[in-house]
């Protein structure tokens, strides 16, 4: 039993690619970038813009998770962006990673000898989810139940990826409420009983807030890596398993090598979106300013100018240099600890081997492709 997407989990974009690394597309009325170089020199270039919640998609939605989400990091340019991100970059720097590196991974192991053991499930619900909120409350030192962080990161993922849809906001507003009051009983209680909690560790992300500084919050620091935590790390996990179940994903491999391979050949994130704030040249074509451009970072790690037979999970000495983590100041800060969760996870699977009990489920309407179940048995 296979799963139900189809064997190339990007072909659209070979249609793309055939237009040029680098094009204008008209029907999207943006440019479009599927080259790696052409990624690569679009993800450094300092006049096009991280900041596309403020452009023409998100200028007319002014709900209360929406404006929210503008001031996260992630979407900041310099100063501003420097300014947060420098305030818990020290939070995943490589001796915190080493520090946190046996926990986390005897967390990933017993886990799954756990789930083996009860035999499977909905290895999305059973394993991935719990696992990686797990995490997350652990380094970003978050005072809130894994039910309401899931709840937050689904929503928002969402939200983004409908921003007029009604229902859509609405879930978002909600489940960024009940966020938030969490946090606050939190703090609340902290403060009667004189005591501190996680999230005032200073080796925790939260622990780093700072209200002065834009999205320095703690309910902005809470949101954002709920969302980009979660979400993310979750989906390649579940990817991880369900393309070695379907056998074209070797884990006889080194784990490293095997997790390189995995986000060059499956993406999670396959893209991000820039606006030109001024007049630039990228890949010596120009580009006017206010002018959109999206970055497809799947299609350039199925380059086949930088990855030859792109289209294959095949051992390549040069995996490492996907894009799946972004590049330059926006490269995710979160990469170490991903990429060590599942390097970990790599030998268990291989020491305890799943079996699919059915078709893999996708979601829709997310910004993202996502696994929505995966059931296996052992």
């Amino acid at each position: 039993m296979t799963s139900s997407y189809w064997e190339d989990p990007y072909p659209e974009y070979e249609e793309l690619r055939t237009a040029g690394p680098l094009h204008f597309n008209e029907d999207l009325g943006t440019w479009i970038v599927t080259g790696h170089d052409e990624a690569t020199a679009a993800l450094t270039n300092e006049d096009l813009s991280s900041d596309w919640l403020r452009g023409p998609l998100f200028r007319e939605v002014r709900a209360p998770a929406a404006e929210h989400v503008r001031d996260w990091l992630m979407w900041m340019d310099p100063p501003a962006h420097g300014a947060a991100r420098t305030a818990v970059a020290s939070v995943f720097n490589r001796t915190m990673s080493r520090t946190r590196a046996a926990w986390t991974s005897d967390l990933v192991t017993t886990r799954w000898e756990q789930f083996a053991t009860e035999g499977g499930g909905d290895l999305v619900a059973g394993y991935a989810l719990p696992l990686t909120t797990t995490v997350i409350i652990r380094v970003a030192g978050l005072s809130a139940t894994q039910e309401t962080l899931r709840a937050w990161s689904s929503a928002a993922g969402t939200l983004m990826a409908k921003p007029h849809h009604p229902p859509a906001v609405a879930a978002a507003d909600r489940a960024l409420a009940a966020l938030a009051a969490e946090l606050e009983d939190a703090d609340r209680t902290d403060r009667t009983n004189g005591t501190g909690s996680a999230a005032g560790a200073r080796d925790t992300v939260v622990g780093r807030a700072d209200p002065g500084v834009r999205g320095g919050g703690t309910l902005h620091l809470a949101s954002l890596f709920a969302f980009a935590g979660i979400e993310t790390t979750s989906q390649a996990i579940a990817r991880l398993v369900d393309l070695h179940l379907d056998g074209a994903l070797d884990l006889a491999r080194p784990a490293e090598t095997v997790v390189h391979e995995l986000l060059r050949y499956d993406t999670p994130v396959p893209q991000v979106p820039r606006l030109a704030t001024r007049d630039t040249v990228v890949a010596g074509r120009r580009i006017s300013a206010g002018d959109a451009v999206l970055v497809l970072l799947a299609a350039a790690n199925r380059d086949p100018r930088r990855f030859p037979g792109p289209t294959t999970a095949a051992p390549r000495e040069d995996a490492a240099r996907h894009l799946a983590y972004g590049h330059g100041r926006h490269r995710c800060l979160g990469a170490p600890l991903a990429q060590h969760i599942l390097t970990a996870l790599v030998p268990a699977v291989r020491t305890t081997v799943p079996r699919r009990a059915s078709r893999t489920t996708w979601l829709q309407g997310r910004g993202y492709r996502g696994i929505e179940r995966l059931e296996v048995s052992f």
